[in-house]
């Protein structure tokens, strides 16, 4: 089971450049910040995918699944991609990589991979959060903030038993553009 655990955790990091200088050199699924979505989906099929989470539009995001032709997901069931609403291009300013697992489960990846990315960024020392209650049941997690409002973020969602979420674990890259918007802006 170790070796196992290992393995995957290794298949998680193995996405992310070792020794990165600044978030665009992670990739998630192949999938990078600052590439254009238009790279993967045409304008039509980008605008048919875009979800509503956000009470204000600065930004709008995507959802990718594991059965999606266009983007063969290896690790992940699901990538959550942001982008400007208004950008013609669509450069991505976010990636989020989803992989559902049972909270204990989740609790121990989050420990390995968080030493692995302290490993990459070693003059950062992450925030650590835990049990904190959200919407819909409990978030746990290590955020890096880079010098420029750039973050790595590994996390765990507890979900309640009345929310039809799965528990899973999330990997995101975000862009400080995105993230003083997420904090600022996105659900208020």
């Amino acid at each position: 089971m170790k070796k196992l655990l290992g393995i995957m955790v290794l298949g998680l990091l193995l996405t992310l450049s070792a020794k990165a200088d600044d978030i665009r050199d992670f990739e998630i699924e192949g999938i990078s910040i600052g590439d254009s979505l238009l790279d993967y989906y045409t304008k039509n099929e980008i605008v048919s995918k875009k979800v509503n989470y956000y009470k204000d539009n600065t930004f709008s995001s995507i959802n990718i699944y594991n059965d999606d032709l266009k983007i063969n997901l290896k690790i992940y069931e699901q990538v959550v991609v942001g982008f400007k609403s208004n950008d013609k291009n669509y450069t991505l300013a976010a990636i989020s990589g989803i992989l559902v697992l049972d909270i204990d489960d989740c609790f121990n990846r989050i420990k390995l991979i968080t030493k692995e990315i302290s490993d990459i960024f070693p003059n950062t020392k992450p925030t650590n959060k835990k049990n904190i209650q959200v919407t819909f049941g409990k978030h746990t997690y290590n955020k890096f903030e880079l010098n420029d409002g750039d973050n790595v973020k590994v996390s765990c969602v507890d979900y309640d038993s009345t929310n039809e979420y799965p528990d899973h674990l999330r990997i995101a890259i975000n862009n400080g553009d995105y993230q003083d918007w997420l904090n600022e802006k996105a659900y208020k």
